[in-house]
């Protein structure tokens, strides 16, 4: 019983030393501004290693889409908006994320009104261990 107890514990052990080492993905919500006739853009989205995935939404919430793109490693990112709903953001996102500050500067494109230059401001929050 003992020393299944102790094999046991080592399992246990193990495994949560394993999720710790695992990355842990990154998550930003951003939204653009609205301007007259324009709602502006949601975006809701996590960076996992070089995959992109989330939810875009018109920036009052009546249409969603989604998102999925990739970077490079070395700062690119390229995402691509596809409607769920009929008038959901569309087109796409290109940027770069720079290493020397927080801020995340990108073009929207093939989205109509919300098109041109968009600057993300982002923190990271990291897990406690």
């Amino acid at each position: 019983m003992s020393r299944a107890l102790t094999c046991a514990a080592f399992v246990l052990v193990a495994c949560f030393g394993m999720a710790l080492a695992q990355s842990t993905p990154d998550a930003y919500a951003v939204q653009t501004m609205s301007k007259r006739g324009c709602p502006g853009i949601a975006l809701h989205i996590v960076v996992f290693d070089k995959t992109i995935k989330g939810v875009a939404t018109t920036g009052d919430m009546n249409a969603v889409s989604r998102v999925s793109g990739t970077r490079n490693g070395l700062g690119k990112f390229d995402m691509t908006l596809t409607p769920i709903d009929p008038n959901g953001p569309k087109g796409t996102i290109s940027g770069d994320s720079r290493s020397d500050n927080a801020s995340i500067h990108a073009e929207i494109s093939g989205s109509g009104c919300n098109d041109g230059p968009v600057l993300f401001e982002s923190f990271k929050i990291t897990p406690t261990q």
